[in-house]
């Protein structure tokens, strides 16, 4: 089985308060308030460590997208062959923070998420997100002859 994680669930914002929380649990701990530093732990890891991807069976010739939370993953298979395709797709991301003094900044790149596609292109299902175009068109020739799909540009119907 091929496993992909494909992105964070909540923004990074979020993700670094729970890595606070979980620190702030072991001087909870420390104090010996058993049941908050439990809940503390709970949501610290939920918020840290929770992340979505996607997941290939080739032998059954089926992928899931899945939540994974605690380890545990949570999604429905799907068959491969309802996406016979796959292609790169460029995105321009941006990322803006202001500060309290109202100076704004914004900081532009660009990623190439690997996505499976329908047969008309339609339906999108982003796979691996890669920040240089040649390691996005290495992954997606090599995905291309370990799964069941075609390199296709990306051209809805």
């Amino acid at each position: 089985m091929t496993n992909f994680k494909t992105q964070k669930m909540f923004p990074n914002a979020i993700v670094f308060f729970g890595y606070l929380i979980l620190i702030l649990s072991i001087f909870v701990f420390i104090d010996f308030r058993f049941l908050v530093g439990i809940m503390l732990v709970f949501f610290g890891g939920l918020f840290a460590f929770s992340f979505t991807g996607v997941m290939f069976d080739i032998e059954k010739q089926r992928f899931k997208e899945y939540s994974s939370y605690f380890g545990i993953k949570v999604g429905k298979w799907k068959k491969l062959e309802e996406f016979p395709y796959i292609g790169i797709l460029t995105k321009n991301l941006v990322q803006s923070t202001s500060s309290l003094s109202q100076n704004k900044s914004k900081t532009r790149s660009q990623a190439f998420d690997i996505c499976l596609m329908s047969e008309n292109h339609r339906i999108k299902i982003p796979v691996k997100r890669f920040f240089d175009k040649e390691k996005a068109t290495f992954a997606a020739e090599k995905m291309e002859v370990d799964l069941p799909v075609k390199l296709a540009v990306y051209s809805p119907r």
